[in-house]
């Protein structure tokens, strides 16, 4: 078994002599340094994310990265191990703890992106067609004018994105987490330039949609008013027909009640010189049989 395969010694063991006096004091120290400094860091950038990605994330590359400089650490503590590849694992862990620090800006400024853009497509297919129609929108973006912020945009993004790369160039790295904060805090401005503009716009379509239903509402009631009308009047011109075709029944009626009145009248009349008719003859006739008897 060589050097490089040694097994760490077990827990509870005595170690013969100091834990770390077979370690280099100087690469110890920069190990440790270089954990103490980059840690906190790595904290903030994951904080950053936490607090301005549109969607709740877990930084899983960044707790891997973490996890890495951990067993990096380790290895570089194990007893035996080759000088150079003691000297690796610093080198490694340097990358993983700046990957651990830039990538949580890069993923914060990409979640942005992602939700801008669809805000971006809703604003370049409803709002701009009808920018000049509201005086309130003349100072809205235009579409060129976006995207060419969004191209200066991601040129810093990418600036950013290659200073990862730098293990070795401190200034460098640091510099690549402030291209990815000036990337987020111009893309924030554009953001709010762009939602200002889009939340008018859609109140006064609400507005709009509003003074439409409140419209159309209005032309509902007065149709359902002038068909009342309509109806009221069909309803007072029978009332007037069957009226009149009463009174015309009524008047009628009395005609030929007078009819029958006088019609009957004169019938009582006819009736009663009938009677006075019989009966004179009657009495004539009973005065000449009474003669007759007499004269017997």
């Amino acid at each position: 078994m060589s050097k490089d395969d040694e097994q760490p010694a077990l827990a509870g063991s005595i170690p013969e002599h100091a834990p770390t006096s077979y370690l280099d004091e100087e690469e110890l120290n920069r190990f440790l340094i270089l954990i103490r400094d980059s840690y906190q860091k790595a904290d903030l950038a994951n904080l950053f994310l936490e607090q301005n990605c549109q969607e709740p994330t877990v930084n899983v590359a960044a707790i891997a990265n973490l996890r890495d400089v951990l067993s990096h650490f380790a290895t570089f503590l194990r007893n035996g191990l080759a000088p150079e590849k003691r000297k690796e694992q610093i080198i490694n862990a340097t990358e993983h703890l700046h990957r651990a620090i830039l990538e949580p800006y890069e993923l914060t400024y990409r979640d942005n992106v992602r939700h801008f853009r669809d805000l971006f497509q809703q604003y370049v297919e409803e709002l701009l067609p009808e920018k000049d129609q509201h005086p309130f929108l003349s100072s809205a973006p235009t579409r060129h004018n976006i995207e060419s912020r969004l191209g200066t945009l991601h040129e810093e993004a990418e600036k950013g994105r290659l200073a990862k790369g730098n293990n070795d160039c401190v200034p460098d790295w640091e510099a690549g987490i402030l291209c990815y904060l000036r990337a987020f805090e111009n893309l924030r401005v554009l953001t709010h330039e762009v939602e200002e503009h889009w939340y008018k716009f859609q109140e006064v379509k609400k507005v709009a949609e509003l003074q439409e239903k409140l419209a159309e509402a209005d032309r509902k009631i007065e149709d359902s008013e002038r068909k009342h009308q309509q109806e009221i009047s069909m309803a007072i011109h029978e009332i007037a027909k069957t009226h009149k075709h009463s009174t015309r029944l009524h008047y009628f009626a009395i005609a030929i009640a007078v009819i029958l009145f006088i019609f009957t009248d004169y019938q009582f009349h006819v009736v009663d010189r009938i009677v006075a008719l019989v009966s004179w003859l009657w009495h004539g006739i009973h005065s000449l049989f009474s003669l007759a008897l007499t004269a017997i």
